[in-house]
């Protein structure tokens, strides 16, 4: 019983840790069996399909060289969505398979960049929030998180932050 506790904590930790690193990302859905995630982010704008596509070939192309430079066979495949809302738009990075770490701080870095002040973000990174961003621990999904079990009572889990907390639910 105590081993399933320290499982399940494990990924919960995770999510907590990734929020807390990259306040832009707005949620995350991790799906622990197939160790798939989607990282969704919030733009105070609409935003045009040839913009989105420059934002798609972007992603592609550093994660292409991310790879090169770690001389990784297996990468991971990333899919990319929006939703648009009156005056928003969400943007939504589906990633299948276990990419390595990284991976996230990459795709976090490319919508900051991109978006620079349209994102919304609960905090603004570094001087707001009185931590050094190196202080920091980040537990990435990658392949060194416990096996997940096919009984297991939870199997994908819903995080989001609000109000300087971060919520994390069994969906």
């Amino acid at each position: 019983m105590l081993q399933e506790t320290r499982e399940e904590s494990y990924h919960i930790n995770m999510l907590v840790n990734l929020l807390v690193q990259f306040p832009e990302i707005y949620t995350i859905t991790f799906n622990i069996p197939a160790s798939s995630c989607r990282l969704s982010y919030m733009v105070k704008r609409k935003l045009g399909q040839e913009e989105f596509q420059a934002l798609r070939k972007k992603f592609q192309e550093y994660l292409e060289a991310f790879y090169f430079f770690h001389n990784c066979e297996h990468t991971c495949r990333f899919k990319l969505l929006k939703n648009t809302y009156p005056g928003l738009t969400q943007i939504q990075i589906c990633l299948d398979g276990k990419p390595l770490d990284g991976v996230i701080s990459l795709f976090s870095n490319i919508v900051r960049e991109f978006f620079n002040g349209d994102l919304i973000s609960e905090i603004r990174r570094g001087e707001d929030s009185g931590l050094p961003e190196a202080a920091l621990l980040v537990g990435e999904i990658s392949g060194n998180y416990p096996a997940s079990d096919p009984n297991r009572k939870i199997s994908q889990l819903f995080a989001f932050r609000e109000a300087g907390k971060v919520y994390v639910f069994d969906k």
